[in-house]
């Protein structure tokens, strides 16, 4: 994690489990990723890596989106989050996932096809490619 700004730094309500999954989305707003936990928003980030992820689109919230044109938080990055980057040697075969809801319904890797699942994640606020994966 780079740059983690907890929302309550003091209270432990906040705090991060690193055992159990976070949900990871771009806050259009701030600029950064939001960390989401047991439904609560613990934290913003620059950078963030997680391990064991899915790629999750709420399809309710998609057709919201749709509808009224407007944005609302709704595509995840689901995994387990860890503090350090791996080594580069050990995140092999990365590739950029991307997600429009107006494109279509999935997170999508560069050739088009659906994301569904990756092993690891690196999602970067300030990369080209704000989410990489590797399979």
């Amino acid at each position: 994690m780079q740059n983690i700004k907890f929302t309550h730094p003091l209270n432990s309500r906040y705090q991060i489990d690193l055992t159990k999954p976070v949900k990871l989305y771009r806050n259009l707003r701030s600029k950064c990723w939001s960390i989401q936990q047991n439904g609560l928003v613990k934290a913003h980030c620059d950078r963030a890596w997680l391990s064991d992820c899915r790629f999750h689109v709420n399809e309710n919230g998609r057709q919201k989106v749709l509808r009224e044109r407007k944005k609302y938080v709704h595509a995840y990055v689901i995994g387990h989050m860890f503090g350090w980057p791996i080594d580069h040697r050990d995140y092999p075969a990365r590739y950029p996932v991307s997600y429009n809801p107006f494109k279509g319904p999935n997170f999508v890797k560069h050739d088009g096809q659906p994301a569904k699942r990756a092993d690891y994640v690196k999602a970067d606020i300030n990369a080209t490619d704000h989410i990489t994966a590797s399979a």
